[in-house]
């Protein structure tokens, strides 16, 4: 049932999210242009039309991930503490597999949100002098460090990467549980989810300020290196950072099943 909940919703962002990945392609092609020939337009309008290609290609980069933060928000509320909610809590599934489809589909289109950006990138920089430089230098960036670290390098890279996408999960996830309270209230249900939200931040960081005091990072780090060697201390020191934000985001992982499943109150 969890597939059938993530096609829904893969459904429903893809509305939004693919016309703008569609722009934003579009707008590479007439950005390349821009890179390679502005210098040389004279006449007055096309030196304009430059000026305006040039701000909504930009203007679309922060935009795309704006508009994926805002859907995040909106589709959790739209779909769970809404009217439509009172659809989706009779069928056959469970509040987790609900929340997990939110959470799923949102880093699945974080990912490829990533991947438009950086083709973009490529169309605008792109030159077959730049492809073979560029191709050529990460496959001897690559290569060395496989074999300077051997395993390492890619283990490394693994682990950055699921390093962001946890962090990720557990962003989406204070919102969530922000909103999964803010909406267990009769009245000003968003403004209460606001409050809550930045409630959560203040607690968060109060209790991480008190955990660090007295924790000396750099000497830490130091005491890795001397007792683990340099790959060790780094796989550990990816390892405890994934723990703790794993933590951080089951914690609101927890607020906001709890909330759904007994203080829900639809609008």
């Amino acid at each position: 049932m969890l597939i059938k909940l993530m096609k829904h919703e893969f459904r429903a962002t893809s509305r939004i999210i693919l016309p703008l990945f569609l722009v934003i392609l579009v707008l590479s092609f007439g950005m390349s242009f821009v890179v390679r020939n502005g210098e040389n337009v004279t006449n007055p309008v096309l030196e304009t039309l430059v000026v305006i290609i040039a701000a909504a290609y930009f203007i679309s980069l922060a935009a795309v991930f704006i508009v994926l933060l805002v859907l995040m928000i909106n589709r959790f509320r739209s779909n769970l503490l809404s009217d439509e909610g009172y659809v989706m809590f009779t069928l056959p599934v469970s509040v987790h597999q609900l929340v997990w489809s939110k959470i799923i589909v949102s880093c699945a289109w974080c990912a490829v949100t990533i991947v438009v950006v950086g083709l973009s990138g490529f169309i605008v920089a792109f030159d077959l002098s730049f492809m073979d430089q560029f191709r050529a230098a990460f496959a001897e960036l690559w290569q060395k460090l496989n074999v300077y670290y051997a395993l390492n390098g890619t283990a490394i890279v693994i682990e950055a990467l699921i390093l962001f996408f946890v962090a990720y999960a557990a962003g989406c996830l204070e919102f969530y549980s922000a909103m999964a309270v803010g909406y267990s209230f009769d009245r000003r249900k968003v403004l209460m989810s606001v409050v809550f939200f930045f409630g959560f931040q203040f607690v968060m960081q109060f209790i991480a300020s008190v955990a660090m005091l007295g924790f000396n990072l750099e000497e830490f780090m130091n005491n890795l290196f001397y007792n683990f060697g340099a790959m060790s201390s780094i796989h550990l020191f990816f390892g405890i950072s994934i723990l703790c934000t794993i933590i951080y985001g089951a914690i609101f992982y927890v607020i906001t099943t709890q909330m759904l499943q007994k203080r829900l109150n639809i609008e």
